[in-house]
């Protein structure tokens, strides 16, 4: 088997849902989607190094990740399968804050060194409509310590 073809760029676009009382299951079961992770508040879970860590929130969380190359494609994604539900995310049960989150992480080349992306007026409405706000999160590193591929 052959090492995964190291990308420059990885992103990833998602919803996340968070609030006190927030029930996972109430969420999946209102909007029809299945998350990619989620939480109750008191959940316990433990890191790589046996260190427990009690949730504070309940998460309810939809993720998509891809090579950067294909950001629009996988923001249009995410967007749409939420935009066909139609629901203010934030009226949702125990829902204190929805966000549309983009996380992108790469390193500089010597072909490159810099990136953009873009997110349309009509992608804003859907978003607004949605009741979500627009976190973007960029990590950039000097060297790769190992070839950014996907999960």
């Amino acid at each position: 088997m052959s090492d995964p073809k190291p990308v420059e760029f990885a992103i990833s676009c998602g919803i996340y849902l968070r609030g006190e009382d927030l029930d996972p299951d109430v969420i999946t079961a209102t909007l029809g989607i299945e998350p990619t992770s989620a939480t109750k508040r008191g959940d316990v879970r433990h890191t790589s190094s046996g260190r427990q860590i009690v949730a504070r929130l309940g998460l309810w969380k939809y993720i998509v990740y891809a090579d950067a190359a294909k950001f629009e494609p996988t923001f249009e994604e995410v967007l749409s399968i939420f935009s066909a539900v139609k629901i203010d995310l934030k009226s949702l049960p125990g829902v204190t804050d929805a966000v549309f989150d983009i996380f992108g992480t790469g390193y500089r080349t010597a072909s490159s060194d810099a990136g953009y992306f873009s997110v349309s007026a009509e992608q804003i409405q859907r978003l607004s409509e949605l009741n979500l706000s627009l976190d973007t999160h960029i990590s950039i590193f000097d060297e790769p310590s190992h070839p950014l591929t996907p999960p």
